[in-house]
């Protein structure tokens, strides 16, 4: 009687208003194709989100769940036409407990991003329709799962810290188009060559080794992000994916020379540092659509080439081995933070009248010379580091730069003593001597 109380309960048709705070980072397809060797019914279906609701403590739900309601107006769970679960989407609703492994033949999405639940990583066998897997769990524990029943895999989405394993080819997933892994994982990075729908493709784990895969495979890569492993080699040339927006190589341990990217046009994000990069800065006039460049914390040498890069906001060379002088940056009148410190760099600092937006210049620890510009032509500049040069002449009091909130200035041969800065109102962190 007991049993056929709870599906009383579970059947009683009640309306009531929700709203699903999750953000699900893929919508949900308009027309759901479900495998036809899947059988799902509404009555089976209510007993597995009941079973979820228990393991992972509903009753203490910021937004917990009225089971004498119809299922569908549950918080973060959707049905389709049968009356079957399509989608479950949950994050920053006080989950706590473990995700029970569920069987539920129609599920389309499952996302569950909250902070304290734990547990094993729960199997997905059952779930042989899901197209969007989202599991967004710090405490989560256990290996990486098997998916060899989830062939219809489109988005794959594990962030976990504490989960163990290596990363497997995805062999049958040959539909993936975005995959994101970030855990405890360990063993060579996959080439992932069936993955030729990819379009977002981002992995981090320090324990993970190898080269990074030829990204010839991916035709429609729109955007890589490879950081924080301990992956070495060389950095491919990317010449079969002219789609790339976004490259993100950083904190790994890859060496040798930057390639030439100038093919890539569409690139808008480009991050190779704290690797072992070494040789020239290449030319990357091809790169037109380019806003921020980082290449800080490598091995780099020789001078800095003309960067002609209308759309350059952000440029980060500093923690190399650059030498020569510096350019007056003509031609990225958009940038608005210079970073070129700990390098080599000599000769004198010009004026840079042609960077009008310019708020952060950091050339500290150089071999620069001469005496300081005023910068009349940079009203928006908010920090300047220049300490640990060889700077020589008298420190100018700056009365042009009124936003000017950090100035760096010790350790250089400066004659006299220091201006007061009056006019410089908003300074909050000054350091002369």
């Amino acid at each position: 009687m007991k049993f056929l109380r709870i599906f009383f309960c579970l059947g009683i048709i009640f309306l009531i208003n929700y709203s699903i705070s999750a953000q699900v980072k893929k919508p949900a397809r308009k027309k759901v194709q479900i495998n036809s060797t899947a059988k799902c019914t509404s009555k089976s279906d209510s007993l597995e989100l009941f079973k979820f609701y228990k393991s992972l403590h509903g009753q203490e739900w910021t937004r917990p769940w009225n089971l004498s309601s119809p299922k569908n107006t549950w918080e973060g769970v959707s049905v389709n036409k049968s009356g079957c679960v399509s989608e479950i989407v949950f994050s920053d609703n006080n989950l706590s407990g473990s995700i029970p492994a569920l069987n539920l033949p129609a599920l389309v999405q499952l996302m569950v991003d909250e902070k304290k639940v734990n547990g094993i990583f729960p199997s997905l066998s059952l779930l042989p329709n899901l197209k969007s897997l989202i599991i967004i769990v710090p405490e989560i524990t256990g290996t990486f799962p098997a998916l060899d029943k989830n062939i219809e895999l489109e988005l794959l989405n594990i962030d976990c810290p504490q989960i163990t394993g290596s990363i497997p080819n995805f062999e049958k997933q040959i539909k993936l188009e975005e995959l994101y892994l970030n855990g405890n994982l360990a063993g060579i990075l996959p080439e992932f060559t069936k993955l030729v729908k990819l379009q977002n493709l981002a992995i981090s784990g320090p324990k993970i080794t190898g080269h990074l895969p030829s990204f010839n495979f991916f035709p429609l890569l729109l955007d890589l992000k490879i950081n924080n492993t301990s992956i070495n080699g060389s950095i491919p040339n990317f010449q079969s994916n002219v789609l790339l927006k976004s490259i993100d190589l950083s904190s790994n341990k890859l060496s040798g020379v930057i390639p030439d990217l100038n093919a890539l046009s569409k690139l808008d994000y480009l991050n190779l540092s704290n690797n072992q990069l070494t040789g020239q800065i290449p030319n990357m006039e091809g790169l037109s659509l380019l806003e921020e460049i980082n290449m800080e914390k490598n091995k780099l040498s020789g001078h800095i080439p003309s960067i002609k890069l209308p759309k350059l906001r952000i440029l980060r060379m500093n923690q190399n081995q650059l030498d020569g002088s510096l350019s007056d940056f003509e031609f990225i009148p958009s940038i608005r933070l210079i970073d070129l410190s700990n390098n080599k760099l000599n000769g004198t600092i010009p004026d840079f009248k042609y960077m009008p937006v310019l708020e952060k210049l950091n050339l500290n620890n150089n071999l620069l010379t001469g005496e300081i510009p005023d910068f009349t032509r940079l009203p928006d500049l908010l920090n300047l580091l220049l300490n640990d040069n060889m700077l020589t002449g008298k420190i100018t009091d700056f009365s042009h730069l009124t936003n000017l909130i950090t100035l760096h200035l010790q350790n250089n041969k400066f004659k006299g003593k220091a201006p007061k800065f009056k006019k410089c109102i908003n300074l909050r962190n000054l350091k002369t001597t």
